[in-house]
């Protein structure tokens, strides 16, 4: 059987870009590639790569454990997301989750403003920010677009997604030295202004654009986007 369905595979004719856009497939696209571009602009690589220079301290040692304790919240809350995926659905965990990164680059971005508060508050909310994206916007966006791509065009959607994803982290990657250079005495609140704006964008369109799909079954996602199934290749 696994070998009839490979050579079925393999002899199937390509997928033109009228499949690709065409009938309806241009929703889950636009969905697909706002997840991904949503989950790297958000801020993500920009936080974990230089969360040491960001959050500062007096030794290296300082930094290598505020980046250690970062990368267990990553790690403790991407196992809770498993977990609480298929309970609560996928939608309401990216709403939460971006809505969440809204505030703790709010309180990032406070905490670098205001001298007079302790580095506490920049370890809580680089913690807040970490936990909110591991529990959603960090492992929801891959799973939702394998998803909502029917088979016959998914190899080809979920690749240009996936190129989507890292072009939007070499951005993120880039630019956050210089946006971080953008405020003055090395107190980074800019960055986090940007990358709250980005979550928050991203809330908004997950109320109004992503449907949930928890539970449903690939026939029923593809008669939502209005997707006939006797597309052909």
């Amino acid at each position: 059987f696994l070998t009839a369905g490979l050579k079925e595979n393999s002899a199937a004719a390509p997928v033109s870009m009228k499949t690709l856009f065409g009938g309806g497939m241009h929703k889950p696209f636009i969905i697909g590639i706002g997840l991904m571009m949503a989950q790297q602009l958000s801020g993500i690589n920009g936080v974990m790569f230089y969360a040491g220079s960001i959050l500062g301290g007096t030794s290296v040692t300082t930094k290598i454990w505020n980046s250690v304790y970062i990368g267990i919240v990553q790690v403790a809350f991407t196992a809770l997301a498993c977990l609480l995926v298929d309970r609560f659905g996928r939608r309401p965990l990216l709403v939460i989750a971006s809505g969440g990164m809204f505030v703790a680059c709010l309180l990032l971005a406070i905490s670098f403003l205001d001298t007079n508060i302790g580095n506490w508050l920049s370890i809580f909310s680089l913690c807040l920010y970490t936990a909110f994206f591991s529990i959603g916007m960090g492992p929801i966006p891959w799973l939702v677009m394998s998803e909502i791509f029917p088979l016959r065009v998914r190899g080809p959607g979920m690749s240009i997604g996936i190129m989507v994803n890292w072009l939007s982290a070499y951005v993120v990657v880039q630019a956050a030295p210089s946006m971080a250079q953008l405020s003055p005495e090395d107190r980074p609140y800019t960055q986090f202004f940007v990358y709250g704006g980005i979550a928050l964008v991203f809330t908004i369109f997950t109320l109004f654009v992503v449907p949930e799909t928890r539970g449903r079954s690939l026939e029923e996602i593809e008669e939502n986007f209005g997707i006939s199934p006797v597309t052909k290749i």
